[in-house]
């Protein structure tokens, strides 16, 4: 019998939603591993590819670690952004409405794609935040969030997600950022 998982993935290929996918189930105390399809409707899935995770990394990786200091009472979700990170130029801003895309922030940034990486965070440090507080999504609030950890921990991102994240749970394929395998 085919699992759901299976079903479903199989059904969305036919729907052209997507060439292919890895799967792996665990179930009696075992994996299966299942690919499916192509990578680009030409090249097979098959094990060993490396995916880029992008999006995902905000909640893996930020999310974890702010809920992390959240439980241990490092951070109240209610505090404003700037409490724990005052570089931010709006102290109206809690890290809950940042969490939750509340924030109010407009990701507009006038020739974004020129600025140096020094530029940006200067540019997102200094963003508009308007009074809508609907949801809203946008990265820039998980931006802002990772700034603040890189500021408390002393450490960058990808220094503190290897070290509280993937060590921690045996995440001994995972990594944040580019790698040349």
């Amino acid at each position: 019998m085919i699992s759901p998982s299976l079903a479903l993935i199989e059904q969305q290929m036919a729907e052209g939603l997507y060439h292919g996918a890895s799967l792996a189930l665990y179930k009696n105390g075992g994996w299966t591993e299942h690919y499916l399809g192509t990578i680009d409707g030409l090249s097979p899935v098959n094990e060993g590819l490396i995916y880029d995770l992008a999006s995902v990394s905000k909640v893996v990786g930020v999310g974890t670690l702010v809920i992390f200091m959240v439980n241990s009472g490092a951070l109240d979700l209610d505090q404003p952004l700037t409490a724990y990170y005052p570089d931010f130029h709006d102290s109206s801003v809690t890290l809950r409405q940042l969490l939750t895309h509340t924030s109010g922030i407009n990701p507009f940034i006038p020739n974004r794609d020129q600025l140096t990486a020094d530029q940006l965070k200067t540019a997102i440090n200094h963003i508009t935040v308007t009074e809508n507080k609907k949801f809203h999504y946008t990265d820039i609030n998980f931006l802002l969030l990772g700034f603040m950890l890189e500021k408390i921990y002393g450490q960058s991102l990808d220094q503190l997600f290897q070290e509280k994240i993937f060590e921690r749970f045996e995440m001994t394929e995972t990594s944040f950022g580019p790698v040349q395998e």
